[in-house]
């Protein structure tokens, strides 16, 4: 799900307000790069795709994925993006979300996990499973802990 916006539907006296193009759908795309100088857009991913910018969510994040010099971003919707960034990097830009940093190649939104399958090793959501390292284990249960804690 995206807002198409051309430059001109975003300036003043259109009928337009920036905040309010943003509450209207998950990411916003726009042909210029203005937009990042704003506050608007600040603490969300930036995707390029074609000659297209696309902005993401940090919410709309379920998890991502580490391929060599790429991250693979998967989304709530079943849609996925590639960027091209450490995850290392990624997960200091998402420190202040609920970001977990459950395996070497994985970081997992905790705000979408349903179950964790200690056994298996697994970390369960809505539409993926995401394996998490044995070190990792017991950092993952205190994590877990606390959402359950928030929840109740």
């Amino acid at each position: 799900i995206g807002i198409w916006l051309k430059k001109q539907e975003l300036e003043p006296g259109n009928g337009t307000d920036r905040g309010e193009a943003v509450k209207k759908g998950t990411y916003l795309t726009i042909k210029t790069q203005n937009l990042m100088k704003t506050s608007l857009c600040q603490g969300w991913i930036k995707i390029r795709k074609l000659n297209k910018v696309s902005w993401l969510k940090p919410s709309d994040i379920c998890y991502c994925r580490a391929e060599r010099c790429y991250v693979h971003i998967f989304l709530k919707s079943g849609d996925s993006h590639v960027r091209c960034e450490s995850l290392k990097n990624l997960e200091a830009r998402l420190q202040q979300q609920s970001f977990f940093r459950c395996h070497r190649s994985f970081l997992v939104n905790m705000d979408e996990v349903i179950y964790v399958d200690f056994e298996g090793q697994n970390i369960r959501q809505k539409l993926y499973q995401i394996p998490f390292s044995k070190e990792k284990t017991a950092e993952l249960l205190s994590e877990w802990i606390v959402r359950i804690k928030k929840v109740k």
